[in-house]
């Protein structure tokens, strides 16, 4: 059945607080129209199992549902009064994100009116039974999509740990390694800073978004022609092994390079490797450590959108170990990435049939 959202919720914007107010260790997570609580705060304003859509800012029309009381901010709503089960209706409204999204306007702020809200439609079966039905088989997905990524989350834990355990915290160095510059040990280069024009058919163009998971994934890659893709692999081809490393925005989360298919790259680190002493396993997991992040945190650059110069990533110190250290190392993480590599095929599985469920329930 369609329904305008307005006629099965009510829904108000919270109250501001001074985020310089916040209380790391409050009991209830303060939630400001981001995707994520900003902090904490000690008192509620709005009950748990209470459905949020981010009012105003680049997250505007973001779908949450917090489980627990919190504190609503001034740039988020919080629906009330339902007229229907409030997970079936979460599920509802996230299937429908990219639709509730277009309701923004603003160039510099953008933001979603109440009254824009209130007329979205979605579809909703009315039958209560039904709605139940459907919130028990998608929480059970969901449950089994958050497992698979906290045994992802582990095992990239246990990596580091073992990095430790062999070579030391870097950032206090115990075992007194001598460092070199990562120029010194490999070809360091980045893809281009340019826009291409974008094609329908072409070489994919990679940017950050296609690898933040640590995984290269073409599915929703920009295309570019021949002339274009030619040119810039002048500079910065990459090949099979190289490491790539996002340079803006999210800093840091290095990627092997482990497929053959050609592609290019657009504000991304590129690292060759062409000294036979140095393992790329072990260069991308000093990159992926608490020592990278104290160095880039020095380094980073930019306000709202950070971003690391090319030079300051030739010039983060890496400590010279042993290549059979190195080798020792690199065969326990590629048993790692062997594991994660099933549980993320499970995980893509559940993906799918999660979004296909909610296809069949929800149009």
């Amino acid at each position: 059945m369609k329904v305008k959202l307005g006629d099965v919720a009510s829904f108000s914007k919270g109250a501001q607080i001074n985020g310089d107010e916040l209380m790391p260790d409050g009991e209830y997570s303060f939630l400001n129209g981001g995707i994520y609580p900003s902090g904490k705060w000690s008192a509620y304003n709005v009950c748990g199992r209470t459905i949020t859509i981010s009012e105003g800012g680049n997250s505007s029309g973001y779908v949450n549902y917090m489980k627990q009381p919190f504190w609503c901010g001034a740039h988020c709503y919080y629906l009330f009064d339902l007229k229907c089960d409030s997970k079936y209706l979460f599920y509802a409204l996230k299937s429908q994100q990219e639709r509730i999204m277009q309701l923004r306007s603003g160039a510099c702020m953008p933001n979603i009116r109440k009254s824009d809200l209130a007329r979205f439609e979605l579809d909703i079966d009315p039958d209560i039974s039904n709605q139940k039905t459907v919130v028990q088989i998608l929480d059970r997905i969901t449950r089994l999509i958050a497992l698979r990524e906290k045994q992802l989350a582990k095992l990239d834990e246990v990596v580091k740990a073992r990095f430790v355990e062999m070579f030391g915290d870097l950032n206090i160095n115990p075992m007194g390694w001598e460092f070199q510059k990562l120029s010194s040990l490999c070809d360091v280069r980045d893809g281009t800073h340019d826009s291409p024009e974008y094609q329908n058919e072409g070489y994919p163009l990679l940017t950050s978004k296609n690898f933040s998971s640590g995984i290269i994934d073409f599915s929703d890659c920009n295309l570019i022609c021949e002339e274009d893709f030619e040119m810039i692999n002048r500079r910065s081809k990459v090949d099979y092994g190289d490491i790539i490393m996002p340079m803006i925005g999210t800093i840091g989360h290095p990627v092997i390079v482990d497929i053959d298919r050609p592609f290019a790259i657009k504000n991304v680190a590129l690292i060759k490797f062409n000294n036979k002493e140095i393992s790329n396993n072990f260069v991308k997991t000093v990159l992926d450590s608490d020592y990278f992040l104290n160095v880039t945190t020095a380094n980073s650059r930019g306000g709202t959108q950070k971003f690391i110069a090319l030079g300051d990533i030739r010039n983060i110190p890496i400590p010279i170990v042993p290549k059979e250290l190195q080798i020792e190392f690199a065969d326990f993480a590629k048993e790692v990435e062997r594991q994660k590599l099933t549980i993320q095929q499970s995980l893509d599985k559940m993906e799918v049939l999660k979004r296909s469920l909610m296809q069949e329930y929800f149009g």
